[in-house]
């Protein structure tokens, strides 16, 4: 039997990341969990799931928090002007459970430099980051999404406007 190839958990590794790999996963491969630490966040859950046998992996940065039904509608507004801000990935809020997180797919988990890596990672990271101190706003306060981004885009709200440094520091 070959020994199977795993460039992401090897690159995790090289940077003395603490992860967990597990085997099936959502998506039938395998995942890789880790935490990371961001400006507005302490930890940012990480998990990279594999998929199409380990040829398209995708980066999740998660929380857990929960959004509670009656704050989804201006939540949305939130993560959708998210969506509309970033250039590469997705947040999303589940509907049915309250789970909102921040995702960017890859299609060729073996072929890509590193770098690539580090810089999915650090991406999502940032985007959910950047937008949880928003949300928390929505839920904990009487603020409406409208006032909570146009405060965001003004850069009156200067806690969720900085990128985190693309360094290795963020990993735990």
């Amino acid at each position: 039997m070959a020994e199977e190839i795993d460039p992401i958990g090897d690159y995790l590794a090289s940077k003395n990341v603490g992860f967990q790999t597990t085997e099936g996963g959502a998506h039938g491969y395998k995942t890789h969990s880790f935490h990371f630490t961001g400006k507005s966040i302490n930890i940012i859950e990480c998990a990279i799931e594999f998929a199409e046998e380990g040829r398209v992996f995708t980066v999740y940065g998660m929380v857990n928090n929960k959004v509670p039904k009656e704050k989804f509608l201006e939540v949305l507004k939130v993560i959708n002007e998210a969506n509309l801000s970033t250039g590469y990935g997705t947040m999303v809020l589940n509907m049915s459970d309250g789970n909102f997180w921040a995702r960017n797919t890859h299609a060729a988990a073996n072929d890509v430099d590193p770098s690539v890596y580090d810089a999915m990672i650090i991406h999502v990271c940032d985007l959910i980051d950047r937008i949880y101190p928003l949300i928390m706003k929505i839920i904990y306060s009487e603020k409406s999404a409208e006032e909570v981004i146009a405060n965001w885009k003004s850069g009156s709200d200067k806690s969720s406007d900085s990128p985190i440094s693309s360094d290795i520091s963020g990993y735990q």
